[in-house]
């Protein structure tokens, strides 16, 4: 059946940690631009874990082998845990920290570091299924100002500060308050706030209401994964915003500068282009002007100047003249020639 990957980045709420893990920084590892979005999330704690509910067949756990890298172990649901080691004398990144298969359902995935050195984790990877083996997946992304969302108050609801890391450059912000803590040390954009998985067929309705701590809340796009048996079709997509999507949103002022910038460059080069060429054409001498009108007339020739195949000039023979038969003259045929319709632009 038809199946699709969800990675799943450290920073998202989606990964419940318990105490004493931290996001790694460059500030502290010279290498944090070697782990994906230069992200990571770390521990040095004996018995420190991360626990990761999801809907699929299968899930990976990347990290980083290092030397500075201890042991740790990693089970799914009540299986026994089974030992790794994440240490290694030369630095490995984008390792598979734990790998495993199982069949379709809700599993729950344990890592625990084994000893007081540390532990990372960069993503995780899980396969989930929708749908029978004879039929295509069928994928749905729906920005922010599809007319598929609604934001109520839309008083409420507003442009993100950092909206130009968003898909298409758009996103929606709310000050409000959060029930699962999405509240991380750096800012990171197209990180998975929620997933379901097995829905069945039927329309379908998700409903985010942020409530618990105040914070910013924001919405960048969502994605549905659908299959024709089960309902699923491809949506169609609006044609021409509304003024109503205009208004809301805006491009950030860094961008509306930078756009400005670039129409003024344009405008000055312009007009010093004309500049130039006006002045080049007041020192022309009397004699220069007079080349350059017999150039121009030379031009006009219609044999010079015309795009199309020139035709040769026939000069057929006189017509032989035979007993009975009747004198005739016929115009010659021209070849046609070989020119080609205009490309038709959709």
């Amino acid at each position: 059946m038809p199946s699709f990957t969800t990675v799943i980045e450290d920073a998202s709420l989606l990964l419940v940690y318990s105490a004493n893990w931290g996001a790694g920084s460059s500030a502290e590892d010279p290498k944090a631009d070697q782990y994906t979005q230069g992200s990571f999330t770390l521990t040095q704690l004996n018995g420190a874990s991360m626990s990761f509910s999801f809907y699929g067949s299968s899930v990976a756990v990347y990290g980083s082998r290092r030397s500075n890298h201890g042991s740790y172990s990693a089970n799914v649901d009540d299986s026994a845990a089974l030992p790794f080691s994440g240490q290694s004398s030369t630095d490995q990144f984008n390792q598979i920290m734990f790998t495993s298969n199982m069949s379709s359902g809700l599993p729950n995935l344990t890592i625990t570091n084994g000893d007081n050195m540390l532990f990372d984790v960069d993503y995780v990877t899980f396969l989930s299924s929708v749908g029978n083996d004879d039929e295509n997946l069928v994928v749905n992304t729906y920005r922010d100002t599809h007319p598929a969302f609604s934001y109520t108050p839309s008083s409420a609801w507003s442009t993100p500060s950092n909206v130009g890391t968003f898909l298409g450059g758009s996103g929606q912000q709310a000050t409000a308050i959060l029930f699962f803590s999405a509240n991380k040390p750096l800012y990171r954009p197209q990180q998975v706030l929620y997933f379901a998985g097995n829905l069945g067929d039927g329309q379908h309705t998700l409903e985010i209401q942020p409530f618990g701590s105040t914070g910013e809340f924001a919405i960048d796009y969502a994605a549905v994964y659908t299959a024709p048996s089960v309902g699923g079709s491809f949506a169609e997509t609006p044609t021409c915003p509304t003024v109503k999507d205009i208004r809301r949103n805006r491009l950030p002022p860094g961008a509306i500068a930078g756009l400005v910038s670039a129409t003024t460059l344009a405008v000055f080069a312009c007009l010093f282009s004309g500049f130039l060429l006006w002045s080049q054409r007041r020192t022309l001498s009397p004699s220069d002007k007079h080349k350059q009108s017999k150039l121009v007339v030379g031009m006009q020739d219609p044999e010079v100047a015309r795009p199309f195949l020139k035709y040769p000039i026939f000069r057929p023979s006189a017509p032989r003249r035979t007993r009975g038969s009747v004198r005739s003259q016929a115009s010659p045929q021209l070849p046609i020639s070989p020119l080609t319709a205009p490309p038709e632009y959709s």
